[in-house]
């Protein structure tokens, strides 16, 4: 049986596109997906991204969309499904960060009392 393969960022970033519009249990039948079958191939790749990359702003943007990926799931779980379609959009541009390899920068810094200081 031969390997499966990884997506690319590319196809992963196109599986999230289709995921915003289709997610939670709106997928088209003859497509034959469904949410768990979308996130579990999305979380894998982009967990296998993360742990391949060697460039660190790129391998940031994609952390982020990683997280973002996990909290849009649990929204969907809990039935907060605007929400996590919001969460997947934000995902979008987080590869999209990634992919064009815009640099990671802390603009601004929470206080411990909630406020933010910075740009």
């Amino acid at each position: 049986m031969p390997a499966k393969r990884t997506k690319t960022l590319t196809e992963v970033r196109e599986s999230i596109a289709y995921s915003v519009i289709y997610a939670p249990d709106e997928y088209p039948a003859e497509d034959q997906a469904n949410w768990a079958s979308e996130y579990r191939d999305m979380h894998e790749t982009l967990t296998s991204l993360v742990a391949r990359c060697r460039d660190q702003d790129k391998e940031r943007w994609l952390q982020l969309a990683l997280w973002d990926l996990e909290k849009a799931d649990q929204a969907f779980a809990k039935g907060e499904d605007r929400r996590g379609c919001f969460l997947l959009q934000d995902c979008e541009g987080y590869l999209s960060n990634a992919a064009s390899g815009k640099q990671h920068k802390i603009d601004f810094i929470v206080g411990s009392d909630g406020t933010t200081h910075g740009e």
